[in-house]
C-alpha cells in the first residue's frame, strides 16, 4: 500500500488489489493493467499527462476513503492539485506494480523509477533554460523563422493573387 497527503492536508492510503483494479475498470472504464507494445504500464505515463483523469482514476480507487470523509466528488477534486498529484502518481503507479508478482513488479517498479527520474531531469532541465537566458534566445529564433516563413507565405500568395488576376485580364480580352 502507498500513500500520499492531497493538497488539503488529508490523507489517502492507495491499496490496488484485484477488486480495485475491476472496480476501476466498471466504474470509469480504465484499464490499470494496460501495458505499452514494450511492456511498460500505460498509466505511468498517461496520468501524468492528464490530471483530470488521474484525479478521476483516483476517486474511483478512494471510493470508499471519499465517503468516510463525506466529500462529494468535487470536495474531494479541490485537493488534488500541484505537489499533491505527483504524491498520488507515483502513489498509485507503485501499487499498480506492486499487483504485480515479481519479476514484473520489478520491471514496473524500474520503469516508474526511471520516468520519474527522466521528469526531474526534464524540469531541471527546462528551469536552467529558463533562468541562463536561452530560452529568450530560443524564442527570438523561433520567433524571427517564423517571422520569415510568414512573410514567405504572404509574398506567395500575392504572387498567386498577381498571377491569377493578370490570366483572368489576359484570358478576358
Amino acid at each position: 500500500m502507498a500513500e500520499f497527503t492531497d493538497s488539503i492536508g488529508r490523507k489517502w492510503i492507495v491499496n490496488i488489489n484485484w477488486v480495485t483494479i475491476e472496480e476501476v475498470k466498471k466504474t470509469i472504464d480504465y484499464d490499470l493493467l494496460k501495458v505499452d507494445s514494450d511492456g511498460a504500464l500505460v498509466c505511468i505515463k498517461e496520468l501524468i499527462d492528464n490530471p483530470g483523469q488521474l484525479v478521476t482514476v483516483l476517486y474511483a480507487l478512494l471510493i470508499d476513503q471519499v465517503t468516510a470523509y463525506k466529500l462529494d466528488e468535487w470536495q474531494f477534486a479541490e485537493g488534488m492539485l500541484g505537489t499533491a498529484l505527483d504524491e498520488a502518481h507515483y502513489a498509485v503507479c507503485e501499487g499498480i506494480a506492486n499487483f504485480f508478482p515479481s519479476p514484473k513488479r520489478q520491471l514496473h517498479l524500474g520503469h516508474l523509477e526511471k520516468h520519474h527520474l527522466a521528469m526531474k531531469e526534464m524540469l531541471e532541465e527546462m528551469t536552467a533554460c529558463l533562468t541562463n537566458g536561452k530560452f529568450e534566445e530560443a524564442l527570438k529564433r523561433q520567433k524571427t523563422r517564423l517571422g520569415k516563413q510568414y512573410a514567405a507565405i504572404v509574398e506567395s500568395l500575392g504572387s498567386q493573387t498577381l498571377e491569377m488576376e493578370h490570366g483572368e485580364k489576359s484570358g478576358g480580352q
